[in-house]
């Protein structure tokens, strides 16, 4: 498959570029993340007058339009700068589930609000008993006669101390049901931290929260939800192949000027060989994340197969290109001051979100069993 950008999607990602080396370099970087929350209303604003909140959002509801691989551009760009903004969970995962559940009411009202920047989204689907299934939770709903109410907990909700609404994932007679809440809502509390990687999250507590039904609960949520994790997945793949081409040209740069022994530490045979692998690993996981954005629109098994294909290969190239970016830069590539060790933090982060290796492991396999059959 030829995935050589068109004229629009090399316009895409230029001026993405060129906006964020403006206004998110290294210093930018480390002032965003030392407020808290992190971010800036500024940055979330320029990111929305370059049109990406409305990216997937239909030009009926106040977006482009645009689809997976144009996703994937803007995805691999905001990974090579460590973007902090909510740009996954509101203009991603929650855009998505909004457009895929929510009625023509709850369209018009937040879609675009979303597209506009004028509305942050934190998806809560995260529990312990769970192991990364967004249906095996223990958070309960409950119909009111006007809504729902909502009882339970969720953990590790990114980018929760920003967002204006949550959406949270329930069970509501023993069927999964998506529910807006809004973000002071009685009866909810949010214990918020940070992120290894200087992201925002929090454990969310519910206890007889009112919330807003989106959509029908049953079948239809099941599979919009799966569809919408699956793109969230795919997003979170390409940001990672963002973060492992800076972290490798960051490291190409380190061993072309690190001298040691009378010589720049490049010209020594076994670091060229390693830098060869770091460069074949990224090669690998920008053509298997590439796949499985060529894939989401497919039918559910075969778009699922490559997602979870995607993120394994994703991992385990994430785990060499991170650990040898910073070996390579010796004990300085884990201090604060490192650039690659905020790199490493990003990749490390990456990891389990949506499913961690086992866990993609097994839905392959599980889906590669079916096939056969």
């Amino acid at each position: 498959m030829d995935f050589s950008l068109s004229m629009e999607q090399a316009m895409l990602r230029d001026s993405l570029q060129s906006w964020l080396a403006t206004h998110h370099d290294a210093a930018a970087w480390k002032r965003l993340t030392a407020a808290w929350p992190p971010g800036s209303e500024a940055s979330w604003q320029g990111l929305a007058g370059l049109g990406l909140h409305g990216l997937l959002i239909p030009e009926d509801d106040g977006g482009i339009g645009m689809g997976p691989l144009d996703l994937h551009i803007v995805a691999d760009t905001l990974g090579q700068f460590l973007v902090v903004d909510p740009y996954l969970s509101t203009a991603v995962l929650g855009a998505d589930l909004v457009r895929r559940l929510a009625d023509a009411e709850q369209k018009a009202a937040l879609l675009p609000a979303i597209a506009g920047g004028e509305l942050r989204l934190a998806v809560a689907h995260a529990e312990h008993a769970a192991r990364f299934d967004p249906f095996g939770g223990r958070t309960r709903a409950v119909a009111d006669g006007t809504g729902l109410r909502l009882t339970g907990g969720k953990i590790v909700v990114i980018d929760a101390p920003l967002a204006d609404r949550l959406l949270v994932l329930a069970s509501e007679d023993g069927a999964p049901v998506l529910a807006l809440v809004a973000r002071d809502a009685p009866g909810m509390s949010v214990n918020a931290y940070r992120l290894v990687d200087e992201r925002s999250g929090a454990d969310v507590g519910f206890d007889d929260t009112p919330a807003q039904r989106v959509g029908d609960a049953g079948e239809s949520c099941r599979a919009a939800v799966g569809a919408a994790f699956d793109l969230a997945t795919v997003y979170a793949c390409a940001e990672a192949v963002g973060a492992m081409r800076t972290a490798l040209r960051l490291t190409v740069e380190h061993v072309k000027t690190r001298r040691q022994f009378g010589t720049e530490i490049g010209n020594f045979q076994a670091l060229r060989h390693r830098i060869a692998e770091m460069k074949g690993e990224l090669s690998a996981a920008e053509a298997m994340s590439l796949g499985a954005a060529a894939a989401l629109d497919e039918a559910p098994e075969v778009r699922m197969r490559m997602v979870s294909a995607a993120k394994v290969q994703c991992i385990q190239s994430a785990r060499y290109v991170g650990r040898n970016a910073v070996q390579l830069q010796g004990g300085m590539g884990m201090s604060q001051e490192s650039a690659v060790g905020q790199y490493f933090k990003r990749l490390l982060a990456f990891e389990p979100m949506f499913g961690d290796l086992g866990y993609h492991q097994t839905r392959f396999a599980r889906l590669s069993d079916l096939r056969a059959a």
